[in-house]
């Protein structure tokens, strides 16, 4: 069996007073999306099957080195080149999101 690379990513819309609407509405083309997670999954043969895998991971079995978000409404998986959002029941094929969507911020130094 082989890997399937994947990127777990955070949508960053937030409503006109700083707070995250994704949880309510879902992602929306064009919402910022921020990477929290990268790796590899085990192999399955449907896609669906390695999203739901996903799915438990970040809300009961978190990786060790990852302290974000659970995956919920709204979050974004890039599985093997294919788009997937979290729906409020399973997940849906999207269109591949757009560069300017992709949001990075600026590493804090940290002092010793």
């Amino acid at each position: 069996m082989e890997a399937v690379p994947y990127k777990f990513y955070w949508d960053e819309k937030k409503d006109n007073e700083g707070r995250e609407i994704a949880l309510l509405r879902g992602y929306v083309a064009a919402d910022p999306l921020l990477m929290v997670y990268e790796g590899t999954s085990a192999w399955h043969a449907d896609d669906l099957q390695i999203l739901e895998d996903l799915y438990r991971k970040f809300n009961i079995e978190h990786p060790v080195d990852y302290h974000g978000p659970s995956m919920s409404v709204g979050s974004v998986v890039n599985l093997a080149g294919k788009w997937y959002a979290c729906m409020p029941f399973g997940f849906e094929l999207i269109d591949s999101p757009k560069e300017e969507q992709f949001v990075v911020y600026p590493c804090e130094e940290v002092e010793e």
